[in-house]
């Protein structure tokens, strides 16, 4: 730069000067200060410092201090045809917090409230309980993921509601353990209205189905239900408690065979020295056994069956004997008429 550049940069700051000087700034310890307001691109600043344009800062920041006052709305805010719309403010005048808040007239709604004490933040509450505490709906085009747990309360009625227009029959819930999914709730696969309970691990299979096509629920075959108790055992159901219904159907092995011509019936007198002996009926548990290891309900309706059928083959095998017992009476009893006869 030659010496008339260095002049007219010295000439130019000396004006500048003079200019805030006659505008009514003042010199301090080497700053610069005015108890008026300053305007920047305007000629009636309603402000401090009123800009009319934009304005960047570069190798900074911007800072914001003040004291706690009655005025809620002195941090930032935004005004469109002079009506204030938003602010970010500290919230109230006894608090820390940090809010984003929509203003109409004196009615402040929709805000975010991060809380100075906890970290917590709330969307549309000011006081959050949790790390994310959201009042009214929550929409997502992606994951949601959160370490800890999602809770979703209702006062209105509406629930929860889970949406997806995807083809990915995994795209729900999905509960996983060090990133991998090991339980997922879905919609039950493409093109279809089903809701479904699946476990990850084994090729996805579904445990527990809700069928949207009939009002069905089914459980997938090899699940095991236990209600009232986690002892199933080897059963896909185990009740501990009292069950009630109208009609229940089994299907089991039935006892036809005892009429077949090769069934051995057991004599009378030998059912009679087995009661005898044991206090229950041939082929039928102890009671004991019974009370401690329960009764298969198919196998024992089977068993009596059994029963039945022994019993009606003794009856007619006595019928037998009481036709030939009668056919032998009718025979004696003419003979003792043809003898009376003959005296």
């Amino acid at each position: 730069m030659n010496f008339k550049n260095y002049a007219l940069a010295i000439l130019a700051t000396l004006f500048s000067l003079s200019s805030l000087l006659a505008a009514g700034f003042e010199e301090l310890n080497g700053e610069l200060y005015t108890n008026k307001n300053v305007g920047i691109g305007l000629q009636d600043p309603q402000q401090p410092l009123h800009i009319l344009g934009k304005a960047r800062l570069e190798d900074g920041g911007l800072q914001l201090h003040y004291n706690l006052n009655n005025d809620p709305y002195q941090a930032i805010s935004y005004s469109f045809q002079n009506q204030l719309k938003y602010v970010i403010d500290y919230g109230t005048g006894s608090s820390l917090d940090l809010r984003i808040a929509k203003v109409d007239g004196n009615a402040v709604s929709m805000y975010m409230n991060f809380d100075y004490e906890t970290g917590f933040v709330g969307v549309g509450k000011s006081n959050p309980d949790v790390m994310l505490d959201v009042v009214g709906a929550i929409k997502s085009t992606s994951t949601i993921k959160g370490v800890g747990s999602i809770t979703v309360e209702s006062t209105s009625g509406a629930g929860s509601i889970l949406n997806s227009t995807s083809t990915d029959p995994y795209n729900y819930l999905s509960f996983r353990t060090q990133g991998v999914s090991q339980w997922v709730v879905d919609h039950g696969g493409q093109d279809t209205n089903d809701f479904s309970i699946r476990r990850m691990a084994g090729g996805h299979t579904p445990m527990m189905t809700f069928s949207g096509a009939s009002d069905k629920v089914y459980f997938h075959p090899g699940i095991q239900l236990g209600i009232g108790t986690s002892e199933v055992g080897d059963y896909q159901l185990s009740v501990k408690g009292k069950i009630r219904a109208h009609e229940i159907k089994v299907y089991t092995n039935w006892a036809d065979y005892v009429f077949k011509p090769d069934y051995k019936l057991m004599p009378l007198n030998e059912v009679a020295q087995f009661i005898k002996e044991n206090n229950h009926l041939p082929g039928v548990p102890k009671g004991e056994k019974v009370e401690t290891e329960g009764l298969n309900l198919g196998e024992m309706q089977a068993k009596q069956m059994e029963k039945i059928e022994e019993l009606t083959l003794y009856i007619i095998a006595q019928n037998k004997q009481m036709e030939k017992l009668m056919e032998r009476l009718e025979q004696l009893e003419g003979q003792n008429v043809i003898l009376k006869n003959d005296q």
